[in-house]
Order: C-alpha cells, then sequence, then structure tokens
C-alpha cells in the first residue's frame, strides 16, 4: 500500500520494510529525503528511486532541508519503473513516453531566413552534338578536344558495340550505356574498331 506524509524539518517517519517487501519506492516527492536505518549510512534519495530494502527491517525516512516535504512510497515485492521525471535547475527533462499529441500553438520568436542560396540554375543549360554526334573507332582511339565553354560532356555506347568504351583508362562503358563527365579538359577514348560512341557537350 501507498503511504503519504507530509515532513516538517527535521521530522521523520519509520518504515517496515524487509517484512512488508523488497523494495521502497518513492512515488512522489516535493524535495529529496534521507533514507537511514543502524546498519545503513544515510543517503539521500528522491522522486522517482527504487532501493532495495531486504537486508533491513526498521528504515527511516527524514527530511533534512528547512523546508516541509511532501512524499508518497510504497514498499513492494517487485522493482516498479516510474514515469517520475527529475527536474530541477540543474538537469534536463527525459521522456519516456508521450501519451497525447504535442502541439505548438504559438511561435515566442520570429523566424528570420538570411543568405538564401538561390537553387535555379541562371544561365541556360544546352546540349549540342560533338561534330557528327555519332564517333566511329577508325582506330583503337579517339579523343575528344577539350573546350573551355563546355561544362559537362555526355557519352552513350551504342547497344551494337563487340567491345567496352574505356575513358581516359579508367571508366568503362558498355554496349548501351551512358555518363557525364564534368570537365572542359581533352577526353581520350579506347575501343573496338568499327564500334560507335555518341558524344555531345553541355554548354
Amino acid at each position: 500500500m501507498r503511504q503519504k506524509h507530509t515532513l516538517s524539518q527535521g521530522q521523520s517517519v519509520d518504515v517496515s520494510a524487509g517484512q512488508n517487501g523488497r523494495y521502497l519506492i518513492i512515488r512522489e516527492a516535493t524535495d529529496s529525503v534521507t533514507l537511514q536505518s543502524d546498519s545503513l549510512r544515510p543517503v539521500e534519495i528522491e522522486r522517482g528511486d527504487t532501493v532495495d530494502v531486504s537486508d533491513y527491517d526498521t528504515l527511516t525516512i527524514a527530511n533534512h532541508h528547512g523546508e516541509t516535504v511532501a512524499i508518497e512510497f510504497q514498499v513492494t515485492d517487485i522493482p516498479v519503473i516510474t514515469r517520475a521525471q527529475k527536474i530541477n535547475g540543474a538537469n534536463t527533462i527525459g521522456i519516456a513516453s508521450i501519451d497525447s499529441p504535442v502541439k505548438v500553438s504559438e511561435v515566442l520568436e520570429p523566424v528570420t531566413v538570411s543568405g538564401v542560396v538561390e537553387t535555379r540554375n541562371s544561365v541556360p543549360v544546352s546540349l549540342r552534338a560533338i561534330e557528327s554526334g555519332a564517333l566511329t573507332f577508325e582506330s583503337n582511339t579517339l579523343t575528344i578536344n577539350s573546350d573551355e565553354n563546355r561544362r559537362s560532356l555526355v557519352l552513350q555506347a551504342a547497344d551494337e558495340n563487340s567491345e567496352n568504351v574505356v575513358i581516359q583508362g579508367v571508366l568503362r562503358l558498355r554496349a548501351g550505356g551512358d555518363t557525364t563527365i564534368n570537365t572542359r579538359e581533352t577526353v581520350t577514348l579506347t575501343g573496338a574498331i568499327g564500334d560507335v560512341i555518341y558524344v555531345g557537350e553541355l554548354v
């Protein structure tokens, strides 16, 4: 059973512990209190604490503050995890669950947005073919010249190609595959004689 007591400064209450249960649970407390016995050094406990008291017959809960403290406690055979939140000027609030939706009804401070970044590209981008747009490997190597006005290269290997097209000796483009490379520099392609690569550039 729960017990409720209001303790003035220096006042205490005795608790029959071991014979009534194993755990002392502080359900509610307006401030911390001191728990002690003949074989237990005084220890400060507060709201939400659960203490194993199975080794003690009688314990004393005392108010060591200058103000009155109201407490509610229980001695039980099983430990109980309470929802008590320990709040004071130095602690944060721990939330175990939210029982109802949280609604924001008022914004106390105005929200200021600064440093807005324009996400749209103000300069139009167009795709144009390089040479005829379809380059055939007359030898095993093709070179696409550099262009300072270029933003990116767009490459697509023909579906009928017999081998991969290798870009700059690193990137392999399978038949039917495509890729975009952000470069203005000269690009070298290798492939099988007769294979085709479609080439365009974004400017």
